[in-house]
């Protein structure tokens, strides 16, 4: 996320850039759209909004812990 957030493409070179020219202010704002119905219609919010799912996926994958559904609970492979 901090490289998303410091480096992009400004004056045709690629490099350290304002936030507001970040690649992650580019991908942000291209996919604000879908985000829009939501309530999320600036690349900030969206941003954050990414920023969240990543942290979380991250936090997940690195305790070793797969959710999967057993007899319709929701249970950790780890602990199963």
């Amino acid at each position: 996320m901090w490289f998303l957030s410091s480096f992009g493409i400004q004056d045709g070179a690629f490099g350290l850039v304002d936030t507001e020219n970040s690649l992650l202010a580019v991908i942000g704002s291209a996919i604000a759209v879908i985000f829009a119905p939501l309530g999320f219609d600036t690349w900030q919010a969206v941003a954050s909004s990414l920023s969240g799912f990543v942290a979380k996926e991250g936090y997940r994958f690195n305790n070793g812990c797969t959710l999967r559904t057993w007899r319709g609970r929701r249970v950790c492979s780890k602990h199963a």
